[in-house]
């Protein structure tokens, strides 16, 4: 098996996002915003495979950590790596922003880890959660208060306030001492009023190109 992708999820981080892969239904459908390098997808394959889930990785594949500067380009690797990992039949890229598109057919979870600033995170949450089912997961990366610095205690302030969680009670941790959050679908839990200024924050870019099944390690 090949390694794992260069990324930033941690053994945690892996164990929390294959727990909540195996919580969704055989057949349904995982949107992944920031792919980057197919990391969390490849590390969760196995899962992936056998819940014989279709998966859409949405990337703008334009950025990279400098410390991935020796690797390939972005959206090279990211083929390469799903390639790799046995997911390219399972996989639709989408180069652009997540929270531009409609809801795909079997839509049950959606995971968030691309532009960690308020704003952006913020108008992600309001997009997808009203297209989740009932049950359906929404969740995201680097949840993690103790940091204490920007963009990763945005992150915490932008769920807490969009479902209106002061105490972060309707904040689900897969894996304590990970730094994935999850919150479920279910009656009592409800997005707070979408801000005004919200409908006024510009799309960072436009509408995303799809390329549907061309994770053949081309």
């Amino acid at each position: 098996m090949s390694p794992l992708p260069a990324g930033f999820f941690n053994t945690f981080d892996i164990q929390a996002y294959r727990k909540l892969v195996l919580e969704c239904p055989v057949g349904s459908t995982l949107v992944e915003a920031g792919a980057y390098r197919g990391r969390s997808l490849c590390a969760a394959a196995s899962e992936l495979l056998a819940r014989e889930m279709k998966v859409i990785a949405v990337d703008t594949c334009d950025w990279s950590h400098p410390d991935h500067a020796n690797l390939p380009p972005v959206e090279l690797d990211l083929r390469s790596n799903l390639s790799a990992w046995g997911l390219s039949q399972a996989t639709s890229l989408i180069k652009g922003d997540a929270h531009v598109l409609g809801k795909p057919d079997g839509l049950h979870m959606v995971f968030l880890d691309d532009n960690h600033r308020f704003e952006h995170v913020m108008r992600a949450i309001y997009h997808w959660w009203p297209l989740l089912p009932d049950g359906g997961i929404l969740a995201g990366h680097d949840y993690a208060a103790g940091i204490g610095r920007l963009p990763y205690a945005e992150m915490v302030a932008v769920v807490h306030r969009s479902f209106g969680d002061r105490d972060g009670s309707m904040v689900y941790k897969p894996v304590p001492r990970s730094t994935v959050w999850s919150v479920t679908k279910r009656p009592g839990v409800a997005l707070v009023p979408e801000p005004e200024w919200l409908a006024c924050v510009a799309h960072p870019r436009g509408q995303g190109t799809e390329e549907r099944g061309q994770f053949d390690g081309r």
